[in-house]
């Protein structure tokens, strides 16, 4: 795998910023960060091949792991086999054994096989769930075990296989199936809001929040200027500043004309049909209009913006013993190198889970009754303003990741019952940053920066120590720090800057391997030949999702080109290895060596789900 090296730290327009935290200092809200001009990167020398980069030598030459990993030539090569998407790829023991052949000849050295997708179904036979038969791709026989047909050719072609579930995830909303359906009182329960505006006694529900309404039966809440940038027909538009104030009010057919632009903090009320003319009476340019909210508790499958999958409440006793159940027959009846969790493995947003029994189970951990949800938090009466947090928001967020880890530890007990040797591992999205939002927290417990819920109680809810490795979802076209910074980008958005942070949050407690999705480089094979070597130069190795892409693009050969067309051997598959590595880092903590520096490479929350 060929790639230069060059040290610099960059940022937007190269500018370069980061933290540096000295062990045992406690984490605070983040002041103005230091900030210094460091040179545009230079272009490499004349590259060999189109497929060259330039990676940032200094950040990813962080971490013991990073440093052990290297030191010994030791890579991971994982390539991930979604369950729904290969139905029809994995469905004869002829497929199977072409399909291993060519991730062998790939350079390929551990395989990600999906049992337990989203739906909740499984693609062996299971005493415990539906099993998986049919997908948009095609069909399987139900009795062909596709697990023990990729287990039996990968082993023989001396391949690791890590059996991936879907945890919190049972159920599938586009096909309306999963035990999310059949158990509805499984499903997690979300906090919305009833909206409404009003003046002068006459009200009007808010049914769309930053989105222009479908029907003239409630408005439309636009908190973003590009909604309000181009005309809308049919539309009028009303603007209001931060308190509710209405500036003006707006034909939509000629928005763009008027080159409207939003208040700070401020937001505009769209309607349609009878909405529209109740704008035209009530949104006075001049008067206050009043925003009202009104808490609801729906289940998952009630809320239209919630992507695909049916999350269920972590904390249901129900729950967390089928997926319990799962993870022991796997281990017990397959010889699987290891167990994966992939990104269902939390929950499902910031507002979830707020069942009656999740209220009851939090107010016995603090020790009293709340006002719910006001304790925690609720939302603001004024669209898009941030909401109101509560007393025990921050007690909210450690309690919600400790059920997340409690989990997880009692998952690990019981594989390693009955496979001691097998390894545990998680997919997770690489920002950090924002994912105390979905309950689950991936770093070492050692970890410090400047997020201002990083508290002590909160770093002490981190699983990486319960873990062999850790993938994240580093979903980014571009793939290295420097391209960022020639396109006048941020670099937290690239492969490389995704696969720095991921590295740092981890924090030598166990092996960190960034992902890369095959998708985003569709008709771009040489951008997804830089994208692996970024994912694979800024930390242990690389993870690509998914095997059907790579089918349908045919590339096997970029993949090995990507590679060097070499063999590697994974640092998790080498005995002893990461008990070195922690043991180094236990030294270097207790010796003060202070930590290494936080590049502050945010990304996209939401990226990689």
């Amino acid at each position: 795998m060929r790639f230069r090296t060059l040290s610099f730290f960059c940022g937007v327009a190269a500018t370069a910023v980061t933290t540096s935290i000295a062990w045992g200092q406690q984490p605070v809200a983040p002041a103005a960060p230091e900030t210094t001009v460091s040179p545009t990167p230079q272009p490499s020398p004349t590259p060999q091949s189109a497929t060259d980069i330039v990676l940032d030598a200094k950040n990813d030459s962080v971490g013991i792991a990073q440093q052990t990993a290297r030191a010994k030539g030791l890579q991971t090569r994982i390539l991930w086999m979604d369950a729904g998407a290969n139905v029809g790829n994995l469905n004869s023991e002829a497929k199977v054994t072409d399909i291993i052949q060519k991730v062998k000849s790939s350079g390929i050295n551990t395989i990600v096989l999906d049992v337990k997708p989203i739906v909740g179904e499984t693609i062996y036979p299971s005493k415990f769930a539906p099993r998986l038969t049919k997908w948009t791709n095609g069909e399987v026989d139900p009795s062909f075990d596709v697990l023990r047909s990729v287990l039996d050719a990968a082993h023989a072609a001396g391949l690791t296989v890590y059996a991936n579930m879907s945890t919190f995830g049972e159920g599938h909303k586009y096909v309306k199936r999963g035990l999310a359906y059949t158990h509805p009182d499984w499903q997690t329960i979300m906090y919305e809001t009833d909206r409404s505006v009003s003046y002068e006694g006459a009200s009007a529900p808010i049914t769309y929040m930053n989105q222009l309404p479908k029907d003239d039966k409630g408005l439309g809440a636009l908190t973003g200027q590009g909604l309000i940038g181009q005309n809308r027909p049919g539309y009028t538009i009303a603007i209001l500043n931060f308190d509710a104030r209405v500036t003006a009010v707006y034909d939509g057919a000629s928005l763009a004309d008027a080159h409207v632009t939003l208040p700070p903090r401020g937001s505009a009320l769209a309607g349609s049909g009878v909405m529209g003319d109740w704008l035209k009476a009530h949104a006075i340019p001049g008067e206050i209009m009043t925003y009202r909210s009104v808490a609801k508790y729906v289940p998952i499958v009630s809320v239209p913006d919630q992507k695909i999958t049916m999350f269920c409440n972590p904390i249901n006793p129900e729950v967390r013993q089928h997926n319990l159940d799962i993870v022991r027959e796997v281990a017990t009846n397959y010889d699987v190198d290891g167990m994966i969790f992939d990104d269902r493995l939390r929950y499902a947003a910031i507002n979830a889970d707020f069942s009656p029994l999740s209220r009851t189970t939090f107010e016995q951990h603090v020790g009293h009754a709340l006002t719910w949800p006001d304790d925690v938090y609720r939302e603001s009466e004024y669209p898009g303003q941030a909401p109101i947090y509560g007393p025990y928001y921050q007690d909210w967020l450690t309690w919600r990741a400790s059920n997340i880890q409690s989990w997880v530890a009692e998952a690990s007990n019981v594989v390693h019952s009955v496979r001691p040797k097998a390894q545990m591992a998680v997919y997770v999205g690489s920002w950090y940053g924002d994912y105390e939002k979905v309950g689950m927290n991936w770093a070492g417990q050692d970890f410090q920066a400047g997020y201002p819920w990083l508290t002590p109680e909160y770093q002490k809810t981190g699983i990486a120590s319960l873990l062999d490795w850790i993938t994240t979802g580093c979903y980014y076209t571009k793939a290295t720090v420097a391209e960022a910074v020639a396109a006048g980008t941020g670099p937290g958005a690239t492969v490389e800057g995704a696969g720095l942070l991921s590295n740092r949050v981890v924090n030598d407690a166990a092996w960190t391997y960034a992902g890369i999705y095959a998708l985003s480089y569709e008709n771009d094979p040489a951008q997804f030949e830089r994208a692996i070597k970024a994912a694979a130069g800024s930390t242990q190795g690389v993870m690509i999702f998914d095997m059907s892409q790579i089918i349908q693009y045919n590339w096997w050969d970029t993949i090995a080109d990507a590679f060097g067309h070499t063999s590697a051997v994974a640092p998790h598959s080498v005995d002893g290895l990461l008990a070195q590595v922690r043991a180094q880092h236990a030294a270097d903590k207790a010796a003060g060596k202070p930590q290494p520096e936080i590049p502050a490479y945010q990304g996209i929350e939401d990226t990689g789900f």
